[in-house]
């Protein structure tokens, strides 16, 4: 089910993901506060980490069906939790994003494991569509 939420005259559908989780690791509070307020209308529980570190903490507890990883992240980059993740043969959907266009980049964060990657400043209608094809193979695309 998705309602519909009116922004600059345009409709955008916004995804039910009340039966998902998700882990936005990203140090930067304004990039993450967007996330949250986007990803909050969808229903989805939402957990914050801040660095690759306090990640690692979360995946020990408890695991997410997806996370938003930053790629330029303190103490941990987000290629080094990106490794850690797939060499514990964790499985679940991984976006990265990053400001960086670099192609390499990309490629690297694919060859290590991610499932997609998305450009900063992240567009609402991006993130839903990403995680529409990822949480819900079958469904619509925002």
């Amino acid at each position: 089910m998705s309602v519909p939420f009116s922004f600059s005259n345009r409709e955008i559908l916004i995804p039910d993901y009340s039966d998902f989780s998700v882990i936005i690791v990203e140090d930067d509070f304004y990039c993450y506060e967007y996330q949250r307020i986007v990803l909050n209308k969808t229903g989805i529980h939402i957990r914050h980490a801040t660095n690759g570190f306090q990640l690692m903490e979360f995946l020990d507890k408890s695991l997410p069906d997806i996370i938003l990883l930053d790629l330029q992240l303190p103490e941990m980059d987000g290629y080094d939790c990106l490794k850690e993740i797939r060499m514990r043969g964790l499985t679940f959907k991984i976006i990265v994003q990053s400001a960086s266009d670099l192609l390499e980049d990309r490629m690297r964060m694919l060859q290590a494991g991610a499932d997609r990657f998305i450009n900063k400043p992240v567009l609402r209608r991006d993130l839903f569509s990403l995680m529409n094809k990822l949480l819900i193979p079958n469904g619509i695309n925002a």
